[in-house]
Order: structure tokens, then sequence, then C-alpha cells
């Protein structure tokens, strides 16, 4: 916990895939699973977003 009482959440793991289609493209989507969530509070985020903020 941070001064400010928020915490950096962290992915644990890609959960699934799916691409979104939109008029003129495509966006790929990963769903991922939170540090201090359950499965099932899981989201969906651009993967591409997702390789940005967390590289390896």
């Amino acid at each position: 916990v941070q001064d400010d009482l928020t915490m950096e959440e962290k992915p644990i793991r890609i959960v699934d895939r799916r691409e979104q289609v939109l008029r003129t493209k495509r966006i790929p989507l990963v769903k991922v699973e939170w540090q201090y969530h359950r499965l099932k509070e899981s989201t969906w985020e651009p993967e591409e977003d997702m390789q940005r903020r967390y590289p390896h």
C-alpha cells in the first residue's frame, strides 16, 4: 500500500485471448488475472497495452 492508499496491481497470468473486430481493424485482447483479485474479476485488456506496460 502506497502513501495515497493505493496498491499497484500486477498481472499474474493471461487467462484467455480474443479479438475485438471493429469496422476497419481488429484489436487483440487478453483476459488478465490480477494480483489480489479473484479469477472471476479478471479483465479484458488490449494486448499491445499489456506488452508495453509489462514487458518480459
